[in-house]
């Protein structure tokens, strides 16, 4: 079974979809896909590992890549650049929104300059307190940013909850004060 990877290159300026087969293809294969609402082909001819087609936009949108060898050869060939939204993997970057316990909360897909728009999630016991993520830092719940050419990690910080417990007597005199975080069972404090 011979992959067939595809990538947005740039040449002097120009950007084209660059097709790499990881071994020689025996047949000629024809690849067809749909760039930014137009079908589109490409050859790869016998003997070679490499097809190129273009130029095109730098951040385009590929949809629907097939690839049909023009023989009855035993060769199978398949391409790993399809999502399961049939979307090329093309020129997308992720971003990673963790807390400050390396914990994911989420990751999503945007395209370059696509604008990006994230509110912080509520965790029962903790309190908000700030974002950091190489972009933009704040301290309010609501970032918005534009997509750079590159992952993105955002740290989300929280701080646990405290509270402080007070033991009082009958006549409402206090006996002992201690503090505690969220989800921890308040103990009396020892006098020892």
């Amino acid at each position: 079974n011979v992959v067939i990877n595809g990538v947005v290159t740039e040449e002097n300026g120009e950007y084209y979809v660059v097709f790499n087969a990881t071994s020689v293809v025996l047949d000629m294969i024809t690849i067809s896909m749909i760039i930014d609402g137009k079908t589109q082909t490409v050859t790869m001819q016998p003997g070679s590992t490499e097809a190129k087609f273009g130029p095109v936009e730098k951040y385009c949108e590929i949809e629907n890549i097939t690839v049909t060898p023009q023989s009855t050869s035993v060769a199978k060939y398949s391409t790993n650049v399809v999502n399961p939204n049939g979307k090329g993997l093309f020129n997308v970057s992720v971003i990673k929104v963790i807390d400050n316990e390396e914990t994911l909360i989420s990751t999503n897909e945007y395209k370059y300059k696509d604008i990006v728009k994230i509110t912080a999630s509520d965790i029962e016991g903790y309190d908000f307190i700030n974002w950091d993520n190489g972009i933009e830092s704040g301290d309010t719940i609501n970032i918005e940013f534009e997509m750079p050419e590159h992952d993105v990690e955002i740290k989300c910080y929280y701080n646990i909850k405290t509270f402080t417990i007070t033991w009082l007597n009958d006549d409402n005199t206090e006996l002992a004060s201690t503090t505690v975080n969220y989800g921890v069972k308040p103990e009396y404090p020892n006098e020892n």
